[in-house]
């Protein structure tokens, strides 16, 4: 399982803006989404155990989304209130616009997606994006990367309270399977009980 996850603005917005207030995620707009608080809680699922790593250029722009999204006086509010929460709960990590620059990307995408990219070359971490177009360039150039709509879908809560009811009841080590449907793609698969 991963344990490193670098984070695009998206999933970073919704784990800062659900951490100061969970009521306040439908305020914030970005690329015509709207967040609520089952993404956070999905997405703080998600993130349980694993260290996030964050770049300077994806911090700025989840500080402009947010402060244009709440306004100044919640702004500075929020600031004060998630200030230890990223200082504890996050690595930050600096790639120079030098090798940013450089990248086949950087037209499309610009300077904070492709400093995502760059730290992934280096790191191998698992990158966690909110755009299709990033998400799709990252998977063709082979890097570990994850759609946020895939962790904020219906079929990765499913699997996560199955594995703790699985867990809690000790069926892990049972021979039989259970088909179970795929609410987000129509599929039926196998689940171990």
């Amino acid at each position: 399982m991963v344990s490193e996850l670098i984070l695009d603005t998206s999933p970073l917005v919704i784990f800062l803006v659900g951490s100061f207030n969970k009521g306040y995620l439908e305020k914030v707009k970005y690329k015509n989404r709207k967040f609520n608080t089952i993404d956070y809680d999905l997405l703080l699922q998600y993130f349980t155990g694993k260290k996030l790593f964050v770049t300077p250029h994806i911090l700025a722009e989840m500080s402009n989304i947010v402060e244009n999204s709440l306004g100044n006086k919640l702004f500075q509010e929020f600031i004060e209130n998630v200030s230890m929460l990223l200082k504890n709960d996050t690595i930050e990590v600096y790639v120079p616009k030098e090798q940013i620059i450089l990248t086949e990307g950087i037209k499309k995408f610009g300077f904070a997606d492709m400093s995502l990219f760059c730290f992934s070359e280096d790191s191998n971490h698992k990158i966690i994006v909110g755009d299709f177009p990033f998400y799709s360039f990252c998977t063709t150039k082979k890097r570990d990367v994850e759609f946020l709509d895939s962790i904020l879908s219906p079929k990765w809560m499913l699997e996560i309270n199955l594995s703790r009811f699985l867990e809690k009841f000790n069926l892990n080590n049972s021979p039989s399977s259970i088909p179970i449907k795929n609410l987000a793609f129509g599929e039926e698969e196998g689940v171990d009980v």
